[in-house]
């Protein structure tokens, strides 16, 4: 008997030991498996805040925004990304780097394609909607044309039902599978972000870098290197007789190397235009002008219109406005920006700081100008360096061309680079550095005397001076001029200056 209720007592107490031993493994899966929602969760969170981002960091390229702060965000004492404050475009958070749990996330990306636009990606596939078309992350142009209600970009929604994730490309209204393709504890989005004081630098999955500018630790905008092409019409008048065989604007040679220069260096460019062409053997006859020009192209203007921009310089090569009047003033301004406008397609490829011509222009002409539609906000003066036509090397008793400026500010605006005109509202910048007298060889020597304040008194901004004629002439590329304006950019970079327009360091100014 005893023998039996011995084995009774052992039976029991290894049922509850069992039942004990499983019920605590239970526990401990419950446990992981709320763990691993939470972590699924938390990723999906900061793959809609990446999307965000990204989104407002391709903005930023577009509006040449900056950066004006940038904040770690920390979780446990560990750094998982950053918070971003654009001057224009709000604030948004980027997280990076390992995210230290065995949770899968879809492989999400963006990726710029052939046509230069940036489009979805998951792993290394484009992201397609029902049709098969690619799904774009910057606003871009529908088929039908471009009109503003035909633009159109996607932002993805992620949420996660049951372990399964699933995407939006219509704002939550409708939702789809999507495998999960990240390695564990891998990056969102971006394979990495850094920053140091001139940029914030975003690569890409597929190894591409976006670099965003910014600000100073005292609130001015960053340092700013500008290039502007005068006298321009040759070009335009070149892609009109050519448009037949010209697919793109950028099989135009004058805008091709521009294309090139944008795509290396992040260059932005205004070309300031002559409105009209006199024939060699009469002068009261136009014999092209801005009139001619086709606007068959205004789709691809206004697509770039971030980089390159159109501006006023004169009626024509003979004419300034030291004498002009008001109203002629008006009259040849109102005219190029009625046909800038239906050159490009878009107010927005019109710079509004302009050089005219010979840098002349009495008070009324200005004044003028300033009070037109999509007016003038500032003017570029004269070239006060070595490599001005002017021959004159002495900077010390040096004043810049400065239109209707008399003393003081015309010495105050080659010493400090800037003068505001308060009673005009109108703004003025000293032309930099005139590359048409250099050799590409020369370039660096010339340029880094502007890194020396004690000598230029310079502000943050240098602008460079060319000519259209000195890089296209009859048809052809003068390939040191286009060696000068790499140079130039490459010790822009080395320098932390960025590329940008005086316009909208204007506005940000506001």
């Amino acid at each position: 008997m005893k023998k039996y209720i011995f084995l009774l007592v052992t039976v029991i107490t290894t049922l509850v030991s069992c039942a004990k031993y499983d019920y605590e493994a239970i526990l401990e899966q419950l446990r992981d498996h709320e763990e691993r929602i939470q972590k699924l969760e938390t990723l999906c969170t900061q793959l809609n805040s990446n999307v965000e981002a990204i989104q407002t960091i391709l903005a930023a390229l577009e509006q040449n925004d900056y950066i004006t702060d940038i904040t770690k965000i920390t979780e446990d004492g560990i750094e998982v990304g950053y918070s971003i404050t654009f001057a224009k475009g709000g604030t948004v958070n980027i997280y990076h780097g390992s995210n230290g749990s065995n949770a899968q996330a879809p492989k999400i990306s963006i990726r710029k394609a052939p046509d230069g636009e940036y489009y979805w990606t998951s792993g290394d596939e484009w992201l397609t909607d029902e049709n098969g078309e690619k799904l774009p992350a910057t606003y871009t142009y529908g088929s039908d044309g471009d009109n503003e209600s035909d633009v159109r970009y996607i932002t993805p929604l992620f949420r996660i039902v049951e372990n399964e994730w699933y995407i939006s490309y219509d704002n939550g209204n409708t939702w789809r599978t999507m495998q999960a393709l990240t390695d564990e504890g891998s990056n969102i989005l971006f394979e990495s972000v850094e920053y140091d004081s001139s940029y914030l630098y975003v690569t890409l999955s597929d190894g591409a870098e976006i670099r965003i500018p910014r600000c100073s630790t005292d609130g001015v905008s960053p340092k700013m290197m500008h290039f502007s092409f005068d006298d321009t019409i040759a070009s335009l008048r070149d892609l009109t007789e050519k448009s037949a065989s010209y697919a793109s604007i950028f099989d135009q040679p004058f805008f091709s190397v521009l294309k090139q220069l944008h795509d290396q260096y992040g260059t932005v460019f205004s070309c300031y235009c002559f409105y009209q062409i006199l024939n060699v053997d009469d002068s009261s006859i136009a014999e092209f002008s801005l009139e001619d020009v086709t606007d068959s192209y205004a789709r691809e203007f206004a697509q770039n219109s971030s980089w390159l921009k159109f501006g006023f310089h004169s009626l024509h090569g003979s004419m300034n406005y030291a004498k002009e009047t008001a109203e002629n003033a008006k009259s040849h301004y109102d005219n190029f920006i009625k046909q800038i406008v239906r050159i490009t397609g878009s107010t927005d490829c019109i710079d509004l700081v302009v050089r005219l011509q010979n840098f002349a222009g009495n008070i009324e002409s200005c004044r003028a100008m300033r009070d037109c539609a999509c007016g003038v906000l500032g003017l570029l003066a004269g070239d006060y360096s070595e490599t001005s036509t002017s021959g004159n090397t002495s900077f010390d008793d040096y004043t810049v061309s400065g239109y209707y400026l008399g003393e003081p500010a015309r010495t105050f605006l080659a010493r400090k680079g800037r003068w505001f005109d308060s009673a005009e509202q109108l703004y003025f910048y000293p032309s930099c550095l005139r590359l048409d007298n250099l050799i590409s060889a020369k370039v660096t020597e010339y340029v880094e005397r502007f890194n020396t304040p004690d000598r230029y008194g310079r502000n943050s901004m240098m602008i460079m001076y060319c000519h259209e004629n000195q890089m296209y002439r009859n048809g052809s590329i003068n390939t040191d001029y286009e060696k000068r304006i790499a140079k130039a950019c490459e010790w822009a970079i080395t320098n932390g200056y960025t590329f940008g327009y005086p316009m909208n360091k204007i506005r940000m100014a506001y």
